[in-house]
């Protein structure tokens, strides 16, 4: 297995590092709050427990969805099977570093990064092509059995298939803009250059 990510840098170092100095343009709201939901830690724990062991390394926590909310007369306390609620609390950085770590050990598979794709592969058939590689922004083809795009809602896909005269991707409709801005609010005390200000909170939004 073959996995290309067009960012250049790897994360270096634990926790920290990787929130505050890993450098990845190509991945959106990198920094946003972001929870594995209880099933993608479920199937972790099953799959790759490798990971699950790379992230508590790194600091990630259990927690339990429901717990703090166990209070709540509609809750009513821990019940039994409350269990597939638990997950890892940790940064997305903090994740996607754990995950790259771990695949970096593991064999068979080597991770590409720095390698952008511009371009797919075909067999030419005229009635239903099938899909045999990718062609790099370098211009490098490289032949794939099966090619998986991990390239979330912003992926290239659809352009790739143009430039390679493939039909487009199955769309699910169209969603309208809903012209809704996610926006994370980070309060960071810092310290003004003149001391009759005191100290101030700095709220950031992010788009």
């Amino acid at each position: 297995m073959t996995v290309l990510d067009r960012d250049v840098t790897s994360p270096e170092g634990g926790a920290e590092e990787s929130w505050e100095q890993w450098q990845r343009p190509g991945v959106n709201q990198f920094r946003h709050p972001h929870i594995m939901l209880p099933a993608a830690y479920q199937l972790l724990s099953t799959e790759v427990p490798e990971a699950v062991a790379e992230l508590q390394a790194l600091g990630a926590t259990t927690h339990n969805m429901l717990a703090g909310a166990y209070d709540l007369p509609a809750i009513g306390g821990r019940l039994e099977g409350d269990e597939r609620f638990d997950t890892l609390a940790a940064r997305r950085p903090v994740i996607e570093a754990a995950l790259g770590n771990t695949a970096a050990k593991t064999a068979g598979i080597t991770v590409r990064r720095g390698v952008a794709v511009a371009g797919l592969l075909s067999d030419g058939g005229a009635n239903r092509p099938r899909v045999t590689g990718v062609r790099t922004r370098d211009g490098e083809s490289i032949a794939a059995d099966l090619v998986i795009d991990a390239g979330g809602r912003n992926s290239p896909v659809a352009t790739c298939s143009s430039t390679s005269a493939l039909p487009p991707p199955l769309s699910l409709g169209t969603t309208p803009d809903s012209w809704l801005t996610a926006a994370t609010s980070g309060r960071r005390t810092v310290r003004c250059p003149r001391s009759d200000r005191g100290r101030w909170n700095t709220t950031t939004a992010s788009r």
